[in-house]
Parts: structure tokens; sequence; C-alpha cells
């Protein structure tokens, strides 16, 4: 069989396809994980369910250790863990609501008190924080929290996921100011259409951050 001689240009073709799949691919899984993010509403009235819909869809698609949503409420605001993922044999590391060691709680107050990402070793383990903040409006109540992303790797989400990240941090924000919003005594979801309007706001919402990131349409497997 002849030998295959590729010249400069060939090269320089070949690397520049190359590149430019690896960017389709990393935009796809980014809409399919925003996709499957926004299809948590319809647990909005049952914040545990939502929680950990939430952190189930995280948890997968980022391949993490374990993943899990805390807020602070409650008269003495406190903080709690409110849902939370695991693999299985790894649901020993996401601490029970009213265990929260002091390196947590110190990561959770840094990250929420500065409205920045703050990471640490907390409880043995490297966290990543993630600072969750929606005031009161006329489409939901107000959220004080932080999720959390546990693993070896999460570091380097940092780095590589950042934008989609912040997305998917004021996706959950909303989608739990929402939660709170039909926890009120004055307001229950009493149809379908309820769930509809929420969807629609939810989506409307998840479309817009889209288009600030240059993201377009896919589903959710973690890019190679």
């Amino acid at each position: 069989m002849p030998a295959i001689f590729m010249d400069d240009s060939s090269r320089t073709l070949g690397a520049a396809l190359h590149h430019t799949a690896s960017l389709v691919r990393e935009k796809v899984w980014e809409i399919s994980l925003l996709r499957d993010l926004g299809e948590c509403v319809l647990h909005v009235n049952d914040r545990k369910a939502l929680s950990a819909a939430i952190c189930g869809v995280l948890q997968g698609a980022l391949q993490l250790d374990a993943c899990a949503l805390y807020l602070r409420e409650g008269a003495r605001r406190e903080w709690g863990c409110v849902g939370h993922a695991a693999p299985e044999g790894r649901a020993g590391d996401i601490p029970a609501p009213r265990s929260i060691g002091p390196d947590l709680s110190s990561l959770l107050e840094r990250c929420l008190s500065r409205g920045a990402v703050a990471s640490g070793t907390a409880e043995g383990t490297v966290r990543v924080a993630i600072p969750l903040r929606r005031d009161a409006a006329g489409n939901g109540g107000s959220v004080a929290g932080a999720l959390v992303l546990i693993g070896e790797e999460v570091a380097g989400l940092l780095e590589t996921r950042r934008e989609v990240l912040a997305i998917v941090a004021n996706q959950t924000a909303m989608l739990l100011s929402v939660a709170a919003m039909f926890a009120r005594p004055d307001r229950k979801l009493r149809s379908k259409g309820d769930v509809s309007a929420v969807t629609s706001r939810s989506e409307k919402d998840s479309s817009s951050s889209r288009r600030k990131s240059g993201l377009k349409g896919g589903t959710v497997k973690s890019p190679s």
C-alpha cells in the first residue's frame, strides 16, 4: 500500500476541523445541560423533589463525586442541606441537614457574603461553592444559598466551564425562587395551567441566558 503524505496545509486543516468539532460537542453538551435543568421546573410545587432533581442533573452531567444544595433560612438564618445527589456508595460524602461541620459552614458563608465562587476542603473532600441569591419579586420568593460541587476535579471546572456554571446558578436560583412562591399559604399550584405558566417563564429565562452565551440546542453527555 502506498504511503500517504500530508503537507502542512492538510495538517492545519485537520487540526482546525478537530478543534471545531470539539467546540460543537461542548456547545451541544452545554445546551443539553441547561435543557435538563429547565425541565426541573415540573417539581416547583415540591422543593425537596426540585432540589434533588437539580442536584441529580448536575452530578450526572458534570460527573461529580456529589452535588448538594444548601439554603440559609429560618429565623436564625441557619444553613441546611435541602437536596443532594451522589453515585451509589458516595452518599456519605454529603452531610445531613443538621450536621454541617465548621469547614463547610465557613465555605458557605464566604461564598454567599462575597457573592463569588469559593473553593476549599471541607470535611475531607474538595468542594466548590457557587452562590445563589435572588430577591423576592413578582415571579418568586427570596433565595439565599449555595450550590456545592464535590470531587477531586471540581476546581478545574472553574477554569473550563465558568460561564455555564454562572448560567446554572442563575437558573437554579430562579427555580428555587418560584418554589418559594408556591410554598406560601396564599399560593399553591392548582392546575396544569399554573405549571405551564412557570415553565414558560423558566424557558424564557433559560433561552435568554443561552443567547447571551452564544448557545443553541443538543443531548446531555459530558463531552470527551
